[in-house]
């Protein structure tokens, strides 16, 4: 059985935490103080690893959820949060922090649990559908 994607993540962040821990730096919530940033627009995997050496934070994402997307240029002084919404906006990633360690994790919007697990009952169903028709 393949890990669900929620363990994978965690299996990202505890990697990240061992190979980017000389990176972290302070947690900065909605109050925390504004830092300049100067970041190109770019393939996320790179800018988002440009981004946690600018911000001086921990920043985790899997490779696969970020792949062919192109984030935004920032310029300016800006929160940590900040930075990460307006180096994201439009892009179908969302950047959030966890507040008891203050790792920002960054993952592809979609839709919620509930509807998510409907659109794979009603695959699952379709499936078991086909291979009926299939067997007979």
């Amino acid at each position: 059985m393949a890990p669900s994607p929620l363990s994978a993540l965690f299996l990202c962040a505890g990697l990240f935490l061992v190979l980017f821990r000389p990176l972290a730096g302070a947690r900065g919530g909605r109050d925390a103080p504004r830092q300049g940033f100067d970041l190109p627009a770019g393939v996320a995997d790179e800018t988002l690893k440009l981004f946690a050496a600018q911000a001086g934070c921990e920043i985790v994402f899997q490779p696969s959820a970020v792949a062919g997307v192109k984030t935004n240029a920032i310029r300016g002084e800006y929160s940590q949060q900040e930075a990460l919404d307006r180096l994201l906006s439009g892009t179908g990633l969302i950047g959030s922090r966890d507040e008891k360690t203050g790792i920002l994790a960054v993952y592809r919007a979609g839709p919620g649990p509930a509807k998510a697990q409907n659109q794979r009952s009603s695959a699952n169903a379709r499936d078991a559908e086909e291979q009926k028709k299939n067997i007979t």
